[in-house]
């Protein structure tokens, strides 16, 4: 297990933590697996040791939130119902207020009438780019096995982005879950060109290293604004603004 920052390279300080019974069994088919917290202080980005390797990401996340999905998780949580489930990707419920968030966030930053291609990197079926770029090309690199919004086209190679010239990049709720965060990011700054903006959105991961009962689900990265800043020196990139906004951390950087 590491316990030095996968973000600074830091050796971070270490608490207990478990993994969600849902994480066992679906991941490690019901096999206990040892994991810990792990805290840097100089970035303030915590993580558990463990990291699923692709062929447990892929377990964990083929089927994403479909009905078995949503059965096993119901089986260790009786809140995660099937309304609920439904209820994460509605547009009619969450999905409208995501949007809503991501165009306030954004709307004082970018000229939306100049935006001409949108990617969302690992955007599930597209729901979650906002109206605002309504006049774009929407695109969503998602792996997951999912059929896209109408409007919305999918790419399920990641070598094919590069074929694209991307004026707006969404990376939304994703790299929590990632194992390898520091190389999906640089993935991430790859594909910015010139006044590329890239918009990044993932919880808000304060005072996790307080926590005294960590259960590790799906989430196995923390970040504060201070990791962002961090990843964004490391590629040579520019932090325009980043917001705590609702247990969410928004990021905008720019190249």
């Amino acid at each position: 297990m590491n316990d030095r920052c996968l973000i600074c390279g830091q050796e971070g300080k270490t608490k207990n933590a478990v993994f969600n019974p849902f994480v066992i069994e679906r991941v490690y088919g019901g096999k206990e697996q040892d994991t810990c917290l792990v805290y840097c202080e100089k970035c303030g980005f915590a993580f558990s040791s463990a990291r699923f390797t692709d062929e447990e990401m892929n377990k964990l996340y083929h089927g994403y939130r479909d009905e078995i999905y949503q059965s096993q998780r119901f089986k260790y949580d009786s809140g995660y119902t099937a309304e609920y489930n439904r209820s994460l990707y509605s547009p009619e419920d969450k999905g409208t207020y995501r949007k809503n968030t991501i165009e306030q966030f954004l709307n004082n930053s970018i000229n939306f009438s100049k935006i001409h291609s949108v990617l969302d990197y690992g955007g599930d079926k597209g729901q979650f780019i906002p109206d605002c770029f309504c006049d774009a090309e929407k695109f969503v690199y998602e792996v997951s096995g999912t059929d896209t919004i109408e409007g919305v086209k999918l790419i399920e190679n990641v070598t094919l982005l590069r074929n694209y010239k991307w004026d707006v990049i969404m990376c939304n709720q994703v790299l929590e879950h990632v194992s390898d965060i520091a190389g999906v990011f640089s993935e991430l700054s790859s594909l910015m060109s010139d006044n590329t903006f890239l918009y990044i959105e993932v919880p808000d991961g304060r005072g996790i290293e307080n926590n005294n009962n960590v259960r590790i689900t799906e989430h196995i990265n923390f970040f504060t604004v201070r990791t962002f800043e961090k990843l964004a020196e490391r590629q040579n990139i520019r932090l325009l603004k980043a917001e705590y906004t609702d247990k969410i951390i928004q990021c905008l950087f720019i190249k």
